[in-house]
């Protein structure tokens, strides 16, 4: 009978109705929600669908996500200070760039990246050229001219504003590793690989600070430079560990010069 059969129904998540359909969220043996509560808003924090809060910037976010949620610039920094010395202390993955660092909404960090695709962070490096020339005189005449080119470098990270804590930690160390990743391998530009490298080391971050849960979605993400990238990496480094990595993207990296 019906009643026998919906005993074996699996349970939504969010309502816990018993139903014979629904849908699965991440992967097919993902987070399971009746198909009601499936139509509901995706937060934009943890990527399921909830009864959300509307953010200024029109982003929706869930209860548990937003209670969490990092907005302001004192807490931010301590959390990027706290990550970027895990970096270095436990992995050796640190650069002595002077980072300037900026909270942003998702229509700034769309501004700045050009790129209208859901983001979560930006690393920017930004290099000027400068020329100064000096010349020597006597007597209103021109004796000696002399021009000195030097090079001027400025760093920026931009985190968007009111992700929850556990990912505000992860895209923090995803952007210091694109920091890391130019100055140790300069030569490597293609997307799979920089951001495979940042998604791995946002990984081991995240397995640090005891949120392996979220490595799970890196895993299923089916994005073909983000997902692939780092199963690609992932995939090395099952094999021969994080040193088997570094000797491949040093391969890659003398490669292009």
């Amino acid at each position: 009978s019906e009643e026998c059969l919906s005993t074996t129904w699996e349970s939504c998540s969010l309502c816990g109705k018993k139903v014979n359909r629904g849908v699965h969220f991440g992967s097919r043996d993902g987070v399971f929600y009746c198909p009601d509560c499936a139509k509901k808003p995706v937060c934009s924090g943890c990527g399921m669908p909830n009864d959300c809060v509307k953010l200024e910037d029109g982003r929706d976010m869930c209860k548990k996500c937003r209670a969490t949620s990092v907005t302001s610039y004192r807490e931010a920094m301590e959390i990027i200070r706290s990550v970027r010395k895990v970096l270095k202390d436990e992995f050796g993955f640190y650069t002595k760039h002077d980072i300037k660092y900026r909270l942003v909404d998702l229509h700034e960090l769309k501004e700045i990246s050009k790129n209208q695709e859901m983001e979560l962070g930006l690393y920017s490096h930004e290099q000027w050229k400068n020329t100064e020339v000096t010349s020597k005189s006597r007597l209103g005449m021109k004796l000696e001219e002399t021009t000195s080119v030097t090079m001027s470098d400025s760093f920026y990270i931009y985190i968007l504003t009111d992700l929850p804590k556990d990912k505000f930690i992860e895209v923090a160390a995803h952007e210091h590793a694109h920091d890391w990743m130019e100055e140790k391998y300069p030569n490597i530009k293609v997307p799979l690989l920089c951001e495979g490298w940042a998604e791995y080391t946002a990984s081991l971050i995240n397995s640090y600070y005891g949120n392996d849960y979220m490595n799970e979605k890196m895993k299923n993400n089916d994005n073909p430079v983000y997902g692939d990238g780092f199963r690609l990496i992932s995939g090395i480094a099952e094999k021969g560990g994080t040193e088997s990595v570094l000797e491949f993207l040093k391969e890659r990296n003398n490669e292009k010069k």
